[in-house]
């Protein structure tokens, strides 16, 4: 009988991403380096201090640890200096759905702008966003991850693209890659789907990026942070310069951004060459009688964070809103009635801030292509600075994300 290991308890963020951190946490857990062990990236595997237990893992790339730590360990981690905190180790969500806002008109937030023409065989999001049939730029030679629920390796707009091993991998406790939920097979579809669909429609906006899939949220939809961490960790040693996140954990207004997910998204943007997160806002508002702060981790300064507008330019009505000084709403893109692939081989439209990341990770590997030598922070100043405008800020961002490049000269991008 196999013995069921539990997850780790504790986070460990250190101030910096520095090589010393896996010997102070050696060190304070008394166990050292494991042997033999099997790891999938750069991260390096502490002995278990017993069998049931989850070995301690170090990722020296992301600035963080996880691991089981008694009260001494705790309290000696939490008055180091290296160390700016040790955190619970928690769960996020695929965000809850906002039901069938796809068919329903929008009665608040934004101007009200025409609904966006559509070419025959083309999704009206990526005609919105400026991404043509003829658009030249495909994502070629750019890797973007998704990290999700998986993907469906036999669906025939996606089958062949994708194996179990380098390319797609499952970081969730005995579950394979392989889509059990849909939510991630609808993300991939709209980050890298073919040019030709069964469906009759186009809706990947990266047909030729190279696209990895990271299963870091179980079939029922959720995820413990070390197993997201094991994702990241993974994508970015595998080259990805963009990684695509529609995963949320609920906060409220005037409530601090996720520490573990500031430092690992800081210390990959500002690499060389750099790597950006983009994350879902969240679809807890119900505008016009309410509206909810930007849920984490997309409330951390250093994850782009997206919220989703309606086909004709304005908020969706569930999409997060900045709500305080700490979680901003950074570009927005289609997230309402949004076509893409869905596990079992079919496809669904869906509404959400879920389906509005993807878009903008299409959007970066697009860039990416014209322009490789891009560091992190120059492609967040390119998205913002590319946007078309839409209404105020705490709602869309800098607006609407755009493919096109004529926008870029017309007018000038906040600074990051």
């Amino acid at each position: 009988m196999d013995r069921q290991v539990h997850a780790p308890r504790h986070i460990v963020v250190f101030r910096t991403p520095v090589g010393r951190n896996l010997s102070l946490l050696s060190r304070i857990l008394g166990v050292g380096e494991a042997k033999g062990a099997r790891a999938r990236s750069s991260s390096t595997l502490l002995r278990a201090r017993h069998p049931c237990a989850a070995p301690p893992r170090v990722y020296e790339r992301l600035g963080v640890a996880v691991a089981d730590l008694d009260d001494d360990q705790l309290l000696r981690l939490r008055r180091h200096e290296d160390v700016a905190a040790v955190v619970s180790n928690e769960r996020c969500f695929v965000p809850a759905s906002p039901g069938t806002e796809g068919v329903a008109p929008e009665t608040a937030g934004g101007e009200p702008g025409p609904a966006v023409a559509t070419a025959p065989g083309h999704s009206w999001c990526l005609d919105m966003i400026g991404v043509r049939a003829a658009h030249p730029a495909s994502g070629r030679g750019v890797t973007v991850a998704v990290l999700d629920t998986g993907v469906d390796l036999d669906h025939p707009d996606l089958g062949g693209r994708f194996r179990e091993s380098w390319q797609a991998a499952s970081f969730v406790p005995r579950e394979v890659v392989q889509d059990g939920h849909g939510h991630g097979t609808h993300c991939v579809g709209v980050v890298g789907g073919p040019r030709r669909s069964i469906s009759g429609t186009r809706y990947g906006v990266a047909p030729g990026a190279r696209v990895l899939v990271g299963k870091v949220l179980s079939d029922a939809g959720s995820g413990f942070s070390d197993w997201i961490l094991d994702g990241i960790d993974w994508a970015a040693e595998n080259g990805a310069r963009v990684i695509s996140m529609s995963c949320i954990s609920s906060r409220t207004a005037g409530e601090p951004c996720a520490l573990v997910y500031e430092r690992v998204a800081e210390s990959l943007l500002r690499t060389s060459p750099g790597t950006l997160l983009v994350a879902a806002a969240g679809n807890a508002s119900e505008r016009p009688w309410y509206t909810r702060a930007v849920d984490n981790p997309a409330a951390c300064p250093s994850m782009l964070a997206v919220a989703a507008v309606h086909r004709a330019s304005r908020i969706a009505s569930f999409s997060g809103r900045q709500m305080d000084d700490i979680g901003e709403v950074n570009i927005s893109a289609p997230g309402v009635g949004v076509h893409s692939a869905w596990t079992g081989g079919g496809f669904r439209t869906l509404s959400g801030t879920s389906m509005a990341v993807p878009h903008v990770a299409g959007v970066a590997a697009l860039y990416l292509e014209e322009q490789s030598t891009l560091s992190g922070p120059d492609l967040w100043r390119t998205l913002q600075t590319r946007a078309l405008p839409l209404g105020d800020v705490r709602d869309f961002g800098s607006g609407l994300v755009q493919a096109g490049v004529e926008t870029a000269s017309k007018r000038e991008g906040p600074e990051r």
